[in-house]
């Protein structure tokens, strides 16, 4: 299997998996509508797949405040008819699922999670790779959720 994580550098490698697995996953409709989840859902299983992939507490913390801060919904004026329909919360909410859906995977596929890297990114200019991995996967699931419901 070819590892795409070999490359360099490791987040952006990541991220273009992410948009291609994102955007083959929104339009084979094997995602789950936005109607079916909802924020405080996704947080929750976010968190706990952050724990049991070895993040740590700190990390977790770190991860889901800057999910927050970054998410960027888009202005009404752009939304489509879906993205209205859904609302903003639970076309955030996807954009965790998404993230959530290719964590484990991608982490496998990882040689040393645990690896600091001189990156800045939210705030902190040291991350771990595990950190980075989802940083990256966070932004290609947000990118894919900007192509599904903004209009261009």
């Amino acid at each position: 299997m070819f590892n795409v994580l070999s490359l360099t550098p490791k987040w952006i490698a990541a991220s273009i998996v992410g948009i291609l697995t994102v955007t083959s996953v929104t339009e084979g409709n094997a995602a789950p509508s936005c109607g079916q989840l909802t924020l405080a859902g996704e947080r929750a299983k976010m968190a706990k797949l952050l724990a049991a992939t070895g993040y740590s507490s700190e990390q977790s913390s770190f991860l889901m405040r800057g999910s927050r801060a970054a998410f960027h919904p888009f202005p009404a004026a752009s939304m489509t008819a879906e993205a209205r329909k859904c609302g903003r919360t639970a076309i955030q909410a996807s954009v965790l699922n998404c993230t959530g859906s290719m964590l484990k995977s991608s982490l496998a596929e990882t040689s040393d999670p645990d690896a600091m890297k001189t990156a800045s990114y939210w705030g902190r200019k040291k991350l771990a790779v595990r950190e980075l991995l989802f940083i990256g996967l966070f932004h290609s699931c947000q990118a894919a959720a900007r192509e599904r419901f903004e209009r261009r």
